[in-house]
């Protein structure tokens, strides 16, 4: 399987003119971000990589991830993001290189 068929497993395709991006899904997962909710939809309790985290945090997170983009520009062979701070991003990217098995 080659590598861009990896990274459309986690990913969804974008193709515009000259562009070729695939998009990464669940930046908040991939960030190691589990959450339980109450039927309401509000959080009941939040870990990140195991570990318990306040409610608010959670909430936090969960809105920086889920307005920020990361994506893989199949023409440069590159990734590249927006809105993610440098640790998130790394932390993310080294969970899309053991998906994609790099």
């Amino acid at each position: 399987m080659s590598e861009i068929e990896q990274i459309l497993k986690i990913g969804k395709e974008w193709i515009k003119d000259d562009m070729h991006r695939i998009y990464i899904n669940d930046l908040a997962g991939l960030y190691g971000l589990e959450t339980a909710r109450h039927k309401t939809g509000n959080i009941k309790s939040a870990r990140l990589n195991g570990e318990k985290i306040s409610n608010t945090k959670a909430t936090k997170l969960e809105i920086e991830l889920n307005s920020a983009k990361l994506w893989y520009d199949v023409k440069s062979g590159e990734y590249s993001s927006n809105g993610l701070s440098d640790e998130q991003y790394t932390a993310i990217k080294v969970q899309i290189d053991q998906v994609v098995g790099e």
